[in-house]
């Protein structure tokens, strides 16, 4: 009985939710001073509760399905989302400039089929798509921009596709620089590059029933000046008249302006959003997106979901100031989500956190004190999870290292 209460309550949610969206520079910030945002928001009983699911959970769950046992497997994904209160699904359609659907514009993933030249016999993401609006559940399409692949990878795909024109080019520096991965990595500044990466995401919105369109923290590689073959070749060659820096994070924001104003020209009611980094002063000197920008001033976000990625006894980064600097810089219309790490639950050493190395291994419920936490402040409003294998194993079962952290988060829903 308890159980068809819950489910119960879950659908009522969900539908709250899904008719709210298918109605047709900064180094160190001062946390001290920064207390006018820090109170408790207006009630609002419908927050997003989200999972991310990436391509990983792609090759591990539905690589090489049947059509019938992708149904299945997606019916079974679906079903655990809402069996752990959980509202929204935020899932990866572009990984390394392939498309984990049916696309015009890119090749399939090889994370889903046996070959990065196969073409598909069934449409995933329609599937799970239209499966997920029968189940109220909201999807958001998940894309990486500017990522793509290795030499190894481009030399299999069909030269029809535009990265390969790209990649056969004597001019490839024009639209590519490199990672220390060796993976080619697209140049923003590119006004062909924003318009190809804007066209992907109207595909997307044009062909399936989606919620949002999502954008994660990938954006420059690191280390970007030390690398052999970074932009700087094509900055010199169209003679801009401002620093380099400055020049890249004009070219970040003029591509996710143009990202939002191509969602809202398609449908005003679809969410534009995005996921960087939390830590603030990376994004600014080191991914070169200039967030407080995009938060300062309408027509770049939706909503914005740092990935606080951080306990409570990080030294550097500790989870409170951290959520308070974000929820400080949210100054206009955009809602603030939080990107929590599920995946570091039981973690032994979690080498980056000084003084908080094992307080992912020491407590049980730091989701669940964040979640406490995180309703303090004025502009956030739900949460994601990072990700969907670290709350169920590919067998669809929960998976036992995260199974009492989730109960304790769920304990706040009555779940």
């Amino acid at each position: 009985m308890k159980r068809t209460f819950f489910f119960i309550a879950v659908i009522i949610s969900s539908v709250l939710i899904f008719t709210l969206f298918y109605e047709k520079p900064i180094n160190n910030i001062q946390t001290e001073n920064i207390d006018e945002n820090f109170e408790q928001k207006d009630n609002n009983p419908v927050e997003m509760r989200a999972c991310w699911f990436s391509y990983l959970e792609w090759q591990i769950i539905f690589k090489d399905k049947d059509e019938n046992e992708f149904k299945d497997k997606a019916k079974e994904v679906l079903n655990n989302l809402i069996n752990c209160g959980l509202n929204t699904l935020i899932i990866q359609t572009r990984a390394f400039g392939d498309a984990l659907y049916k696309s015009e514009l890119s090749p399939a993933s090889k994370y889903f089929t046996s070959s990065i030249c196969e073409e598909l016999s069934y449409d995933p993401f329609e599937i799970i798509t239209n499966f997920a609006f029968e189940y109220h559940i909201l999807v958001h399409a998940w894309i990486n921009p500017l990522r793509t692949m290795s030499d190894v990878d481009f030399v299999e795909i069909p030269d029809k596709y535009t990265i390969k024109k790209w990649y056969n080019s004597e001019n490839w520096n024009d639209y590519y620089m490199k990672d220390l991965t060796g993976k080619y990595i697209l140049i923003p500044a590119n006004p062909e590059v924003r318009k190809f990466i804007v066209d992907i995401a109207s595909e997307l919105m044009i062909k399936y029933k989606i919620a949002g369109v999502h954008i994660d923290d990938y954006f420059y590689p690191s280390n970007i000046d030390q690398l052999e073959a970074n932009d700087a070749q094509y900055y010199e060659k169209i003679n801009t008249n401002v620093d380099i820096t400055t020049w890249r994070r004009e070219s970040t924001s003029n591509l996710v302006k143009e990202l939002y104003s191509k969602c809202h020209e398609i449908d005003s009611n679809t969410k534009f959003g995005i996921s960087p980094q939390a830590n603030l002063k990376n994004n600014y000197d080191v991914m070169y997106i200039d967030v407080e920008r995009w938060l300062s001033n309408d027509g770049y976000v939706d909503y914005i979901m740092p990935q606080i990625y951080f306990g409570f006894e990080n030294t550097y980064h500790p989870f409170e100031e951290t959520a308070k600097q974000w929820n400080y810089i949210t100054k206009n219309n955009t809602v603030l989500y939080a990107g929590l790490a599920v995946y570091k639950t039981g973690l032994e050493n979690d080498s980056n956190a000084g003084a908080g190395a094992t307080e992912w291994k020491n407590f049980k419920d730091i989701l669940k004190r964040q979640e406490e936490c995180l309703r303090q402040f004025k502009k956030y409003h739900g949460y994601c999870l990072y990700s969907y294998k670290s709350i169920y194993k590919p067998d669809g079962s929960k998976n036992p290292i995260s199974q009492e952290e989730i109960d304790n988060l769920n304990s706040l829903f009555n779940i």
